[in-house]
């Protein structure tokens, strides 16, 4: 079932521009507001319990809702559910949609838009090739957070743990908005994210690898998989960009991008037949 789901997942969001149809989390900072007046307590709200209660409505709403629709229509209202969960907690933006599109674009004005869109950066003329290596650490880092991250927690623990995923993330940016009123709690929510991220970062880098230039990048990867937390952002960098060919060098064609997309999609490919691999071994047992 988890296979099925995640592969519906993945189509839609390649070929469909759910952006346009999802608002997705802009709810977000109202929830924490409410959140805030509901927890008066100042210490309440920095520690870790303020954490929880903040995680745990939507994380208890979804259980509930699995377990709700558990068995109805012979499986199909899990896969319905579980592919709008998975699709919802995607994101925010659809960067398989926006790679596609970036292929697509045949003018300059389209690609500046996507490239703002993507690196939430301005496409300068002075910048030469940084433009092309900015736009493929965005990729990767963006394809991590809103795909694979969210796939691993999917397949550990369903629909709860893309939420509780998601949310975390959420969180976690929300306390580092120095002006918001909730980066009290940031040290908690960005803790509780580098827990979450070590293993599934761990996980993509290591396919990236072996779907790239296997000999120069898991050198880099075997020395940062052994770092400890809050070293998200370097694994995904360096190994991913180690894992590109080392011709691959940033210029004003977008190679490096471009090379990027394609590691990106070669990892999926691979990341769905591991998947298809234990499901297949798991009914055969």
């Amino acid at each position: 079932m988890k296979l099925i789901i995640t592969l519906i997942s993945l189509m839609l969001e390649r070929y469909i521009d759910i952006d346009k149809l999802l608002q997705r989390f802009n709810w977000w900072p109202c929830y924490l507001a409410v959140m805030r007046k509901f927890i008066k307590s100042e210490s309440l709200w920095r520690g870790w319990l303020g954490v929880a209660l903040v995680l745990l409505p939507p994380v208890i709403a979804i259980f509930v809702a699995v377990w709700i629709i558990q068995g109805l229509l012979h499986g199909v209202g899990e896969l319905i559910l579980g592919v709008i969960v998975l699709v919802y907690c995607m994101g925010p933006t659809s960067i398989l949609h926006q790679m596609k599109q970036w292929e697509l674009a045949e003018d300059r004005e389209q690609r500046e838009q996507l490239f703002h869109t993507i690196t939430g950066e301005t496409w300068t003329d002075d910048a030469g090739a940084q433009v092309d290596e900015t736009l493929a650490k965005c990729v990767f880092k963006q394809t991590y957070q809103g795909i694979f991250g969210i796939i691993f927690w999917f397949i550990v623990f369903g629909p709860v743990g893309a939420v509780l995923y998601r949310s975390a993330q959420q969180l976690s940016l929300a306390a580092a908005n120095k002006g918001s009123d909730n980066n009290e709690m940031s040290a908690q929510a960005n803790l509780l994210l580098e827990l979450l991220d070590w293993i599934p970062v761990r996980l993509t880098t290591l396919i990236f690898s072996l779907v790239g230039d296997f000999n120069t990048s898991f050198s880099i990867w075997w020395q940062k998989a052994r770092m400890g937390l809050g070293a998200a952002d370097d694994v995904v960098y360096e190994v991913s960009l180690a894992a590109l060919s080392q011709s691959c060098k940033a210029t004003k064609d977008f190679q490096q991008s471009q090379a990027a997309f394609r590691l990106v999609e070669r990892g999926l490919i691979v990341a769905v037949v591991i998947l298809a691999i234990f499901t297949l071994g798991a009914l055969i047992s």
